[in-house]
């Protein structure tokens, strides 16, 4: 899909006079300042120009072109015009992200970071709302947005910590990172960095109680996290090999039986699929994720009914996941209700307008 230039509505100016006389503003009148215009109807009038507008497209500029020609010169000429730009900004933005406007409060991060040299709390901060839109998208099954956003806040994290390697703050961070995204083996290592470098005694206190539980079962989710990449890489039986292994001592994990329902159902082995996923279920696991694998293994051995009610009880939890509508429709159109198949596919894409399933289900429809 061709990109939308950012800065396409970006001209550049000659301050009017009466803006050119502010003795105490590094202004180089030989050098044209920008301004966004209005798409549609160009730029009719400038009498109303303001210093908002030209900071506001100077900010643009720091956050999609910071190697402009005259970037030191435009940097020079927001602090002096808006001293305390980085805290009002920080704030709008995190406001921003709290009403879900991602694509803006995104913008001003990216500002913010070029307009500062890579200061820490705005990297922090733009790793912060990567992870929630990923975790937005999450909510909604766009499993491809999730993942490029947990990329996003990854390589953020990185920079992050390249700006500063010895931010226990930041290894924080990024340890709840890796945690939350089940690589134990790297939230051990970024949280042991924040324990023995932090001075926070509260927070370190609950960081180790999560290092104890980590430490104590390292060597089986060793085995674990190789049978998870083995299934990413196709290798499945291998992977149901070094699962069942790791069951033998982990028989309680319900993770690990996910793991193990999810590569059967990769090699068409539904029932076993069935039988691993049931048994995560009696584990105490609610994750949609669950609930709709084991809906597939059960709609491959015509069990319909049963399919339904697993994916019924997972579209209560999440009504637009987009991903259980559409098995939902699936699982309609096996049982001969082309109807109620059409309706669920018509409701992904007034969730998901781009959504090629839903589309190509409804013209085989018709």
């Amino acid at each position: 899909m061709k990109q939308i230039d950012p800065l396409k509505n970006i001209v550049y100016i000659s301050l009017p006079e009466k803006m050119n006389s502010y003795d105490l503003l590094p202004i180089d009148p030989a050098v044209l300042l920008p301004i966004e215009i209005d798409p549609d109807n160009g730029l009719a009038d400038i009498s109303n120009l303001s210093w908002e507008m030209i900071i506001a497209a100077i900010l643009k500029i720091f956050a999609y072109n910071p190697h402009h020609e005259n970037i030191d010169y435009l940097r020079e000429l927001t602090f002096a015009v808006r001293p305390d730009i980085v805290e009002e900004m920080t704030t709008a933005a995190i406001a921003k992200a709290g009403e879900k406007e991602f694509d803006i409060a995104e913008e001003v991060f990216r500002a913010l970071i070029n307009l500062t040299h890579g200061e820490m709390t705005s990297l922090l901060n733009l790793s912060l709302l990567y992870e929630e839109r990923a975790d937005s998208y999450a909510a909604v099954g766009k499993n491809d947005l999730v993942e490029e956003y947990n990329e996003k806040a990854f390589d953020t994290y990185k920079k992050l910590l390249e700006a500063a390697p010895e931010s226990a703050d930041a290894h924080f961070n990024f340890g709840m990172f890796y945690l939350k995204r089940n690589n134990f083996v790297k939230a051990y290592e970024h949280l042991d960095f924040f324990v023995k470098n932090s001075g926070d005694t509260k927070k370190k206190k609950k960081v180790k109680e999560v290092l104890e539980q980590l430490d104590s079962k390292k060597d089986t989710d060793d085995l674990f996290y190789s049978a998870y990449d083995a299934i990413r890489m196709g290798r499945e039986n291998e992977a149901i090999e070094k699962i069942l292994r790791f069951l033998k001592s982990e028989p309680e994990v319900w993770n690990a039986w996910f793991l193990l329902g999810w590569a059967y159902r990769k090699i068409e082995k539904y029932s076993e699929g069935a039988e691993a996923f049931k048994k995560a279920l009696s584990l105490g696991s609610d994750q949609l994720d669950l609930f709709n694998e084991l809906a597939i293994c059960l709609m491959e051995l015509d069990r319909l009914e049963e399919s339904r009610e697993y994916l019924l009880t997972a579209l209560k939890a999440e009504p637009e996941n987009i991903k259980i509508l559409s098995n939902l429709g699936i699982l309609s159109l096996k049982a001969d209700n082309p109807e109620a198949a059409e309706n669920y596919f018509r409701s992904v894409l007034k969730i998901a307008p781009d959504d090629k399933i839903a589309a190509e289900y409804l013209a085989k429809l018709g």
